[in-house]
C-alpha cells in the first residue's frame, strides 16, 4: 500500500470516527446553560412575543430568528436541546468546509483536509461549537467571510457578499465588532509589506472594495433596526444587545494591566506577519496568509486584552485558523523562499509520512481529550431533560415559571431580566432594580427551578414560599404544628389553590376553622390550620402538583447553592 493510500485511508477513518464521536455527543454532552437560554428566546418568537421587549436577551436576534421555525416544528418535548443540536450540525460542517477551503486557497489540498480535520476534533471547538448556541451561526459566517475574501479575483461584487455576510456576523453576535478591527489591522499590515515589497495597491481599488463592503454590511442590520424602529421597540433592541452587556468593571476590566498587554502583543504579531510574508513561494500567497492568520490573532489580542469575559465560545473563530496554520507549518516546514517551495515539491518520501505522522498524533490528541473532558459514560442531558419533562408535566402555557435564564425553556418568566454574570453585577451596582419578589406575588407563580443562581434574599423568600418537588419548586411550605393544641398559623404569599397533606397519611382537620375535605383557594395574608389526626409533619402544597402525583415529603430537603 501507497504512502498516499493509506493517507486517504487514515482520512477516511477520522471522518467516520468524526461522524461517530458528532452523533453520539448530541445526545451526551453535557448541556450549557446558554442553550436552553437562546431556545427560550427563539420559542419566545413562535409565541409571538418580541425578543427584548417580551422575552429578555442579551444577544443580536439573527440566530433566533432563523431557528424559531425549526422549534415551532419541534414542539414542546423535553428532549428539545438534543433535537437542536442537529440544527447545529450544517453549521458545523459548514465551518470545516470554510477551513478546507481557506487551506486549499492559502496552502494545498492536503493542508487543507488537515486543517478541517484538526479543527473537527479541537476539544473546545467539538463542544462549544456542537451546542445549540448564535455562536454557531457566528463563526460560520465569519469563516465564510474570509472564504470570500482571500479569492484571487476579488471584485466589487464579491466585496459587496463579503459586507453581507459581515453585517449577518454582527446580527449574530457584537463580537463581530472585534473581528472587524482585527480584519482591518491585518489589512493594513498587508497593504504595508506589500508596498515595502513594491507591490502596492491602487488606492482608488481599496476604496471601492471597501465602500462595497460597507454597504453589503449594512443590509442585514439595518433591515432588522427598522423592524424594531416599526414594532417601536428600537430601545429595548439597544438596551438588550448592547447597552445591558455594559457593566463598569466588569469582569477582566477591573485588570489594567491586560490592556497593557496588548502593545507587545502586537509587536509578536507583526513577527509573525513577516516570517509568513518571507515563507511564502509569492507575494500574492504571501498576503492572503498574512491576512487570514493575523485577523485571527489580532483578534485573540483584542479579545484577551478588551473583552470583558472570556467565555468558550469567544475563542470559536481562533481554532480554525490555529488548525490551519498549524496543519501549514507541519506540511510546509522548508518553505522558506521560493526555491525552497520548489525543493519542498521534490522532498522525499519518508519526511511527508514525518509530517502526516505528526498532524495524526495531533488528531489522536484530541480525540483523547474530547474523551477526557466528556467520558462517554456520562450522559450530561438528564438534568435538563428531567427539569423539562416536570415542567411539562406540572404547568400549562398559562403558568409562569421562575427559572435562572430560560432553562424551563417553554414558559413565561415572571422576572425580565436573566440571572448571569452580567445582571448579577448591574443589580449590585443598582442599575437593575431587584424585583424578584414582587414578580412571584404578582404574577402569582407557583412553579421556581429548585437551583438557582438568585440574591440570598430571593432565595429566603423561596424557601419560605415553595417546596422542592424534584428539579421543581412549588407554591406551599412546611407547617410546624404546636405540640398542645395541633395547631398552626402560616401566612400565604403567593394567592393560589392549595391542599393539605401530611407525610404519614391523609391529612384531617380544619383550615381557616372550616373542615378541610379538598383543596381551597388561599388568598395572600395569614391563616390556620388544625389536626384531628395527631401530630404529623404537614404542608400546604400548590394543588396541582398534588393532583399530579408530586409531594415535598417524596424528595430531599431544600439544597440550594449560593451562588450569587
Amino acid at each position: 500500500m501507497t504512502g498516499s493510500t493509506r493517507r486517504r485511508y487514515t482520512v477516511g477513518l477520522l471522518l467516520v470516527l468524526f461522524a461517530c464521536f458528532r452523533a453520539f455527543y448530541i445526545y451526551h454532552a453535557r448541556i450549557d446553560s446558554d442553550e436552553p437560554q437562546h431556545l427560550h428566546v427563539a420559542w419566545g418568537w413562535t409565541q409571538g412575543f418580541l425578543q427584548y421587549r417580551d422575552v429578555f436577551d442579551n444577544h443580536t436576534p439573527l440566530f433566533h430568528l432563523l431557528l424559531a421555525p425549526l422549534v415551532s416544528l419541534a414542539g414542546e418535548r423535553a428532549d428539545i436541546v438534543v433535537v437542536m443540536r442537529w440544527a447545529m450540525v450544517p453549521l458545523f460542517l459548514l465551518s470545516l468546509f470554510c477551513t478546507w477551503q481557506l487551506g486549499r486557497v492559502l496552502y494545498s489540498m492536503e493542508t487543507a483536509i488537515w486543517a478541517a480535520m484538526i479543527t473537527a476534533f479541537s476539544p473546545k471547538f467539538f463542544f462549544v461549537a456542537g451546542q445549540f448556541r448564535s455562536d454557531d451561526l457566528w463563526v460560520a459566517l465569519w469563516l465564510m467571510t474570509l472564504v470570500v475574501l482571500v479569492h484571487p479575483q476579488l471584485s466589487w461584487t464579491r466585496s459587496l457578499g463579503a459586507g453581507v455576510l459581515i453585517g449577518a456576523a454582527v446580527a449574530a453576535s457584537l463580537k463581530t465588532v472585534l473581528l472587524l478591527f482585527a480584519l482591518l489591522g491585518a489589512l493594513v499590515a498587508v497593504l504595508v509589506m506589500r508596498r515595502i515589497a513594491g507591490r502596492s495597491t491602487s488606492l482608488a481599488r481599496i476604496g471601492l472594495l471597501a465602500i462595497s463592503a460597507a454597504a453589503g454590511a449594512m443590509l442585514i442590520p439595518g433591515v432588522i433596526v427598522l423592524f424594531y424602529v416599526h414594532e417601536h421597540a428600537l430601545g429595548r433592541l439597544l438596551y438588550g444587545a448592547v447597552f445591558h452587556n455594559y457593566v463598569p468593571r466588569l469582569g477582566h476590566w477591573k485588570h489594567h494591566g491586560l490592556q497593557l498587554l496588548f502593545v507587545p502583543e502586537l509587536v509578536v504579531l507583526g513577527l509573525l506577519a513577516a516570517l509568513l510574508f518571507r515563507t511564502a513561494p509569492s507575494i500574492e500567497a504571501a498576503g492572503r496568509r498574512v491576512f487570514v492568520i493575523l485577523s485571527a490573532g489580532i483578534y485573540l489580542a483584542l479579545l484577551v486584552s478588551f473583552w470583558p469575559l472570556l467565555a468558550p465560545e469567544s475563542f470559536l473563530p481562533v481554532y480554525p485558523i490555529a488548525s490551519l496554520a498549524i496543519a501549514g507549518f507541519v506540511c510546509f516546514p522548508l518553505a522558506t523562499t521560493s526555491s525552497a517551495a520548489h525543493r519542498l515539491r521534490g522532498q522525499s518520501t519518508r519526511g511527508s509520512s514525518r509530517g502526516h505522522a505528526t498532524l495524526l498524533a495531533i488528531a489522536a490528541v484530541e480525540i483523547l481529550a474530547i474523551c477526557l473532558l466528556s467520558p462517554p459514560w456520562i450522559n450530561g442531558t438528564v438534568a435538563e431533560e428531567a427539569l423539562l419533562h416536570d415542567v411539562l408535566r406540572l404547568t400549562t402555557r398559562a403558568d409562569y415559571v421562575m427559572d435562572g435564564k430560560g432553562e424551563t425553556v417553554f414558559r413565561r418568566r415572571p422576572f425580565y431580566p436573566i440571572f448571569e454574570h452580567i445582571t448579577r453585577n448591574r443589580i449590585g451596582l443598582h442599575l437593575i432594580e431587584d424585583s424578584l419578589v414582587r414578580d412571584l406575588v404578582r404574577t402569582r407563580t407557583c412553579v421556581v427551578t429548585s437551583f438557582h443562581p438568585f440574591k440570598q434574599s430571593d432565595i429566603a423568600f423561596i424557601r419560605q414560599n415553595y417546596v422542592p418537588v424534584g428539579p421543581l419548586s412549588v407554591a406551599g411550605k412546611f407547617i410546624s404544628l404546636d405540640d398542645a393544641s395541633l395547631s398552626a398559623e402560616f401566612t400565604v404569599q403567593i394567592p393560589a389553590q392549595y391542599a393539605i397533606i401530611a407525610q404519614n397519611g391523609a391529612f384531617r382537620g380544619q383550615l381557616d376553622d372550616q373542615p378541610y375535605s379538598a383543596p381551597r383557594f388561599l388568598g395572600a395574608g395569614p391563616h390556620r390550620v388544625l389536626s384531628t389526626s395527631g401530630r404529623d409533619c404537614v404542608a400546604i402544597v400548590w394543588s396541582r402538583a398534588i393532583e399530579r402525583g408530586y409531594s415535598p415529603f417524596k424528595v430531599a430537603p431544600w439544597s440550594i447553592p449560593v451562588l450569587y
